[in-house]
Order: C-alpha cells, then structure tokens, then sequence
C-alpha cells in the first residue's frame, strides 16, 4: 500500500487500513498521521543551564542529573570529556556519579547529543581534602617544673604532609 498525498491533504487524517481472508475475516487498523509542508527542523538537545558547579569532601560520592532534554522527544546520549577515574554516566536517567579517587577542581564537559545535534555544558567539581584527624597520646598526671613533657600525636586522613602548633598556655596564640 502506498500514498503519496498532495498539497491538498495538509493536516490531520485518521487511516484505515483492513486486511481480509477468504473466509471473510476482517482485521482493522487505525491510526493518525499528520501531513505537513515542510520538515519539522531538528533542534539540538535543551540544557537547563552552561555550567554546574558543586563540590564535596574527599570520600564522599556525588550524583548530579543534568537539566537536559530533546525539544523532539528524541533519546539523548551523553559524553563526559574528560572522563576522570571513579566518574560515570548514566544516559537512561541523565545522571553523573563521582566517586573520586583524589581531591582537587575537576572540570568536565558534558557533550549531549541527539544522534544529529549536540550541545554541552561544564560541570565543576571541587574535591576538598577531608580534614586530618588526629590521635593524641598524653601522659598521666601532673607536669613539675623543669620536668620535660612528652607526648605524641598521630595524623591520618587529609593530606600529608601534616604540620603542627600547639598553645601551651591556653593565651590563644600559637606557640612555635
């Protein structure tokens, strides 16, 4: 079946289209199809926004959804560049997740595309280093005068190398 409609069918038709057997069996199919002068332009996928920027602590996971659609409806895909280690994508639900594997500013674009189009946004990503926490091992009791104080502080977290400075007499400023 073909149909090939003039400039006298623009617009809506509801179509009709029945098969029969010899037995006189009859299967119908229904269906609307719009006949229009020109071809709708494809337009490239909708961002929300140029740039996202967030940040978070180092051990911590982040998940962004991009603010992307396709004026047609058509599917998009979506290409991190670079792609950095412990960040992925997913298309079907327009996320980012970032695991990440070092502290520092990451900044990656987004390439959206429609198959056809593409357009991009910048995505910021601030990894702050987590913040030394600290083991302090004192001794028990009372210090007498000229009597040498020992004691020692164990680091981990953040990033090495750690530095330290101690107020010994609670004035609020540090001594060296």
């Amino acid at each position: 079946i073909t149909w090939t409609p003039t400039s006298l069918q623009i617009g809506m038709h509801l179509i009709t289209v029945e098969v029969g057997d010899s037995a006189g069996a009859v299967s119908r199919l229904n269906f609307e199809l719009l006949v229009y002068s020109e071809k709708v332009a494809n337009r490239p996928p909708a961002i929300g926004q140029s740039q996202i920027s967030t940040s978070l602590i180092m051990g911590e996971s982040l998940s962004l959804t991009l603010p992307v659609t396709d004026p047609e409806g058509e599917e998009l895909t979506i290409e991190l560049n670079p792609l950095v280690s412990g960040m992925s994508v997913n298309t079907e639900n327009k996320t980012i997740s970032f695991l990440p594997q070092e502290s520092g500013q990451f900044n990656v674009e987004a390439i959206i595309s429609d198959g056809e189009l593409q357009d991009s946004l910048l995505v910021a990503i601030k990894v702050i280093p987590r913040s030394p926490s600290c083991n302090l091992v004192v001794p028990q009791g009372d210090l007498q005068l000229g009597q040498r104080l020992e004691f020692t502080i164990n680091a981990n977290e953040g990033t090495s190398p750690y530095w330290y400075r101690f107020d010994f007499d609670g004035d609020g400023v540090f001594d060296s």
